[in-house]
């Protein structure tokens, strides 16, 4: 596979999408709670091209192939465990015990790929909603998706210490965006997968149940009350 072409087609689940994702347009504007839906699908994975071709195509074929998709990919140095991690409408998911499509789709993939398993140097690709229509307003940190605190993005903060169920990370707010700049956990993906900067983005430190969201307010609309 051509990876270039297909990072570049890739914010493409609206190209071949695009006449699907316009018909769709209208619907999805149409109510505000609708908007705010995201999502967050990470893969550690040593085996990235094959990774990358499932995944498009179950996400194209998933309720979300109608919306437009960030696409990031990087490498993470040294020991990590493989797996994926599905962040949806602002909830960490447990894709191994959930029945929607998606998560079916992901046991599968995962089981083809022999996931979980340890894995030096992997690469680590991510795919998640992009909303022009929305402003980053704040991050918020969550446990098992228990809000824990909600911090201003427009405010630097150089270390923020969180404490999870099996450690804990510290974070770095910059120039409106954010990332994990230290975690006790043993792999410490989380530290290694550079910043967010948009609304519906996560970072997660599986071990600790920690997960680190930027959330927004569409323009015109009046933010959720959590």
């Amino acid at each position: 596979m051509d990876r270039r072409r297909f990072i570049k087609n890739c914010s493409l689940i609206a190209g071949g999408l695009a006449a699907r994702a316009g018909l769709a347009s209208t619907h999805r504007h149409s109510s505000a709670l609708e908007a705010q839906r995201s999502l967050s699908l990470y893969a550690v994975t040593d085996k990235p091209e094959r990774s990358l071709t499932e995944l498009e195509s179950i996400l194209r074929n998933s309720e979300w192939g109608g919306q437009q998709l960030k696409f990031r990919e990087f490498s993470l140095l040294g020991p990590h465990m493989s797996d994926f991690v599905l962040v949806q409408d602002q909830h960490l998911v447990d894709y191994r015990s959930s029945e929607d499509d998606l998560a079916r789709n992901l046991q599968q993939l995962a089981k083809d790929l022999g996931f979980p398993r340890n894995v030096a140097n992997p690469q680590c690709v991510e795919f998640s909603t992009r909303d022009s229509g929305t402003q980053a307003e704040h991050v918020r940190v969550y446990n098992d998706n228990v809000l824990l605190e909600q911090l201003p993005i427009h405010e630097d903060l150089e270390a923020f210490k969180v404490e999870g169920v099996k450690g804990g990370v510290t974070l770095a707010v910059r120039n409106r965006s954010v990332k994990i700049v230290a975690a006790t956990c043993k792999h410490k993906t989380c530290a290694k997968m550079g910043t967010i900067n948009a609304p519906g983005q996560s970072l997660v430190c599986i071990p600790s149940a920690l997960r680190i969201t930027i959330e927004g307010q569409h323009e015109g609309i009046d933010s959720l009350a959590y």
